[in-house]
């Protein structure tokens, strides 16, 4: 694993696991596993901060499609060991599902909702953090962020009337984006996009009162919620079964 990575660049990497073994010279000649592992890595935390990508130019330069192989397996690898997709949807898929499931029976606000989302930002940043101060790779600042919006708009008046009419997805939506773009994730952004624009679609009852009289009932305004969450808890199951087959 790497370690001190605020000092290093693709030219040289600490290579070492759990303890520091020395600096290895990352040059265009050199295709060896440790080599590789170290890049991709590098290359990884480059990314989410949004300098680049650090294999490109290693890579034009040295084997060829060789040393792109293995930088790509490993890195592949670096993003399954973090399950930076699947877990952030398990974590909020599942604080949806709680928060909005008691409104099917009594009818209480998304207040509760928008809680159990925030506070799900907030434990994703903490396993990104703690891992990170073991591995080095991967803080999940953009997770922290969304949490300090989700506070924003629960605690202040302009928030509170926003999440009157948009509902919780306001939260999960606009949190979610902010979170993948800060770490480069493409499917989290689109996620956040698809799911977080029907939720607040749903919160202003844009489904709702499209539906026939007939079926209008107390719970199916929640029940849109719930379904939205099951969805994201599934789109986490499969991301996790991905990650797992990730070379």
């Amino acid at each position: 694993m790497l370690a001190n990575r605020d000092d290093l660049g693709p030219a040289t990497c600490l290579v070492g696991s759990g303890h520091v073994l020395g600096f290895l010279p990352l040059t265009a000649g050199k295709t060896g596993l440790y080599s590789a592992e170290c890049l991709a890595e590098f290359s990884v935390l480059q990314s989410e901060r949004g300098c680049g990508d650090a294999v490109s130019s290693v890579s034009q330069s040295g084997d060829g499609k060789d040393w792109e192989s293995r930088v790509s397996a490993v890195r592949a690898r670096v993003r399954r060991d973090r399950r930076a997709t699947s877990l952030p949807l398990l974590f909020l898929g599942v604080a949806t599902a709680v928060g909005v499931a008691p409104q099917l029976s009594s009818g209480a606000g998304d207040a509760l909702a928008g809680l159990m989302i925030t506070l799900a930002f907030a434990a994703i940043w903490a396993v990104f953090r703690f891992r990170a101060a073991r591995a080095g790779v991967g803080r999940g600042t953009g997770f922290g962020v969304a949490s300090l919006l989700g506070l924003f708009l629960m605690l202040t008046i302009v928030g509170l009337v926003a999440l009157v009419y948009a509902g919780p997805f306001l939260i999960f939506g606009v949190g979610l984006l902010v979170a993948a773009v800060w770490q480069r994730n493409a499917f989290l952004a689109a996620w956040a996009v698809v799911i977080g624009g029907i939720g607040i679609f749903e919160g202003f009852f844009g489904i709702t009162n499209r539906l026939p009289m007939s079926l209008w009932a107390q719970w199916e305004h929640p029940a849109i919620y719930l379904i939205l969450a099951l969805m994201t808890i599934l789109a986490g199951i499969a991301a996790w079964l991905r990650e797992n087959h990730a070379t």
